[in-house]
């Protein structure tokens, strides 16, 4: 399996993890947050296709969603993540990694 790293990041709306660069096979996503904010991590395909949300608590510190599992993405695509502040304010990401392939 291949793991994706970033870094600090902020946003208000939204962000795309890794620009919208898309990860084959997509397994899971985990998040350290500097700030209480509720972010939706939500999962689109390469044709931009809307697989599902799953939304992280709001609260700071590590957290994960097993993406593949939960929203059921079929095998042998390409996935994209979104995260999606859904509070007002800006969220503040200390760090984060997608596991993929």
């Amino acid at each position: 399996m291949a793991r994706y790293l970033f870094r600090e990041t902020t946003f208000s709306n939204f962000i795309w993890i890794n620009g919208g660069t898309a990860f084959y096979n997509l397994q899971s996503v985990h998040v350290e947050k500097r700030t209480s904010h509720r972010v939706a991590l939500e999962v689109h395909d390469n044709h931009g296709n809307y697989y599902g949300r799953r939304v992280l608590p709001g609260r700071g510190g590590w957290h994960g969603s097993e993406l593949a599992d939960v929203l059921s993405l079929p095998r042998g695509k390409a996935y994209k993540v979104k995260m999606v502040n859904l509070d007002s304010g800006t969220v503040n990401i200390y760090q984060g990694e997608v596991y993929y392939g």
